[in-house]
C-alpha cells in the first residue's frame, strides 16, 4: 500500500531509483543488497528444513523474487487505478511459478 499512497510519485521514484548519483543512490543500494541478504538468508534456512532443493542458490532466488516483485510493482502503478491486492497476487504467482518450477521431472 505504501506505494499506492501516491501513485504518480511512486512511478518517478521507481523509473528513477536505480540511477540516483552519489550518496542517496549509494545508500538506496546498499538497503536493496541489505534486502537481498535477509532474503537470502531466509531461503538459506528453508533449505536446511528440506523446503528447497539442496543445491538451491539462494541468493539468486532472493534476486529473482525481489525481480518479480519490482515487475508487480510497475505493473500495478502502470495501471490506472493502483491495486495493492493485484500487486500482491501476482508477486506470489511468480513466486509460485519459481518455487514449483517450468521444467519436467524426467525421474
Amino acid at each position: 500500500e505504501y506505494w499506492g499512497r501516491r501513485p504518480a510519485l511512486s512511478r518517478v521514484m521507481i523509473e528513477q531509483m536505480w540511477f540516483v548519483p552519489g550518496p542517496w543512490g549509494d545508500t538506496y543500494r546498499q538497503e536493496v543488497e541489505a534486502l537481498l541478504g535477509q532474503m537470502a538468508t531466509a531461503l538459506e534456512f528453508a533449505k536446511h528444513r528440506g523446503e528447497l532443493s539442496p543445491d538451491a542458490n539462494v541468493k539468486l532466488a532472493a534476486e529473482g523474487i525481489y525481480a518479480f516483485y519490482l515487475m508487480s510493482l510497475i505493473r500495478a502503478l502502470a495501471a490506472p487505478d493502483f491495486d495493492a491486492e493485484e500487486l500482491l497476487e501476482r508477486t506470489m504467482a511468480y513466486i509460485d511459478e519459481l518455487y514449483l518450477g517450468i521444467g519436467v521431472d524426467d525421474g
